[in-house]
């Protein structure tokens, strides 16, 4: 029954890191592009490998470069502002379908840029896929405080705006 027991225990800390509850990995790096309100470039050195990277801001969806959606240009330098040409701690467990780090992203300053990016405006919380309470939070309060595109009548969330620009022209 012991074994079993043990088994069991086994098995379930295996799943558990298979879904990344305790595979988080942390690296640091300059970043070096910002392209948009939630994606940039880092560089930096890991185990004396020198690496470059892809980052999308896990949780959060800024407006779309694609089709001059509203607030990215705005979105973009606020990230820029906080980020470019700076240190960064990005904390993750996954990679997207494109094969970009999924974080949560700290600098000097600022203990969490996603949130920050929520707060101000300029930054949707990406619900569909994430369900940290304190970015639903910020988004309430920028939406009522009609703060950066919340200050639009109408400001269109960035998942529709790439599904729109998806269908095709009749």
């Amino acid at each position: 029954m012991k074994n079993v027991l043990i088994r069991y225990i086994f098995l379930l800390l295996l799943l558990l890191t298979e879904n990344n509850v305790f595979c988080q990995t942390v690296i640091y790096g300059e970043v070096v592009k910002v392209s948009d309100g939630d994606t940039f470039t880092m560089e930096g050195c890991a185990e004396t490998a020198l690496f470059r990277e892809r980052v999308r801001l896990q949780g959060i969806d800024a407006p779309e470069g694609k089709g001059n959606q509203p607030y990215w240009q705005q979105s973009r330098n606020f990230l820029a502002k906080l980020i470019d040409k700076k240190i960064v701690k990005v904390t993750f467990t996954s990679r997207d379908q494109y094969g970009r780090i999924l974080g949560t992203v700290s600098v000097d300053g600022c203990d969490d840029v996603n949130l920050e990016m929520i707060k101000s405006g300029l930054a949707w919380h990406y619900s569909y896929f994430d369900n940290t309470k304190a970015y639903a939070e910020a988004e309430l309060f920028a939406k009522t405080h009609r703060l950066g595109l919340w200050a639009d009548d109408a400001p269109v969330n960035p998942y529709q705006w790439r599904k729109e620009l998806k269908k095709p022209i009749p």
